[in-house]
This record gives C-alpha cells, sequence and structure tokens, in this order.
C-alpha cells in the first residue's frame, strides 16, 4: 500500500451508490490520502474531491455521467 493513503474504508460505499444509480461498481475504489483529499479512481481514471461534501460532488459527478453512462437493468430471461 502506498504510504500516502490510508485503507479504502469509503470503497464499498461508493460502489453501493454506483450500483444505486444503475452503474458498474467494478474498478472502484475510495481512499482518503494524508492531505485530507477523497481519491475516487475508477476505471478510466481518478477524480479528486475535498473531505469536506466529497459525497455529494460525487454523486453529482456520477449524475451527470461523469463516471461513464448508466447501464441497462438485466432483462428478466424466462425459461
Amino acid at each position: 500500500m502506498d504510504r500516502n493513503t490510508q485503507p479504502g474504508a469509503h470503497t464499498a460505499f461508493i460502489q453501493s451508490i454506483l450500483r444505486t444509480q444503475g452503474r458498474d461498481a467494478t474498478g472502484f475504489e475510495a481512499r482518503i490520502l494524508d492531505n485530507g483529499t477523497v481519491a475516487v479512481s475508477g476505471p478510466a481514471g481518478t477524480a479528486l474531491y475535498p473531505l469536506d461534501g466529497w459525497t455529494s460532488k460525487f454523486i453529482r459527478h456520477v449524475d451527470q455521467g461523469y463516471f461513464g453512462a448508466a447501464t441497462a437493468p438485466a432483462a428478466n430471461e424466462g425459461g
């Protein structure tokens, strides 16, 4: 683990937000850097948020599609 980060205790939280928004949460993680910045990483890159209010900013960016388009729910496939 990089000595400049704390373990990603927020990873499950952001993955839950992404799934709730209809997005694939695979490959996403969050960690709090030593300087208090929250780093949210996904398959396409990393976004940095100030610790104060990071959740609402992240959700707004998810809603705006910065982390990829929403995926359609799986169709119910009958037998």
